[in-house]
């Protein structure tokens, strides 16, 4: 796995760096990201585990999950922007 980590010669040590990676020295900055990350990874799970359950032990159709999974996935995206009623506080 050392491979994710390697990079191109030069790239930290460079003037003007295309990602300036001392950032994640914060430990504010390096837990939002692993966070963000768990997060993401869960949600995308969670609706590919929603859609298999749909057609298989409630024997949706293909096209029926699909519509069912737009309705699902686009709630949770206007309610994460906070745009649905009663989400802001």
């Amino acid at each position: 796995m050392g491979w994710l980590f390697r990079f191109p010669d030069g790239w930290p040590t460079a003037e003007y760096p295309v990602a300036d990676l001392r950032v994640f020295g914060q430990f504010s900055f390096a837990a939002a990201a692993v966070a963000n990350s768990a997060l993401t990874f869960v949600m995308y799970g969670s609706q590919r585990a929603i859609s298999l359950w749909l057609q298989t032990l409630m024997g949706y159709p293909s096209l029926k999950a699909g519509v069912a999974m737009v309705a699902l996935v686009g709630r949770n995206h206007l309610h994460a922007a906070g745009v649905l009623p009663g989400d802001q506080t």
